[in-house]
């Protein structure tokens, strides 16, 4: 098997998107291709926080120098980054 990449611990909901290519997926799925993001690992590894985020009430652990809305991002899962970067690119494309 090939694997595009791993990830840690140590890694954020955002810095996965960004290493999986989030942006890139959903500029290709907006172009009416297919994009899939698939997630591997132990049970209890953090999949489904990873894809869905963290609950409500649920707090993320955030760094000193992280903003507040940079911890919200975190967050939120791939799901939700996802949902961002689709309605951000249709507000660039009504403001074109």
């Amino acid at each position: 098997f090939d694997l595009d990449g791993a990830f840690s611990e140590v890694d954020t909901n955002v810095s996965i998107f960004a290493g999986v290519g989030g942006p890139q997926l959903v500029q290709h799925a907006v172009a009416g291709n297919t994009a899939t993001i698939f997630c591997y690992g132990q049970t209890g590894s953090g999949k489904t926080v990873t894809m869905l985020g963290l609950e409500r009430g649920d707090r993320a652990p955030r760094a000193q120098t992280q903003t507040r809305a940079a911890a919200e991002d975190n967050a939120r899962g791939l799901y939700g980054l996802v949902a961002s970067e689709v309605f951000q690119r249709k507000k660039v494309a009504e403001d074109e």
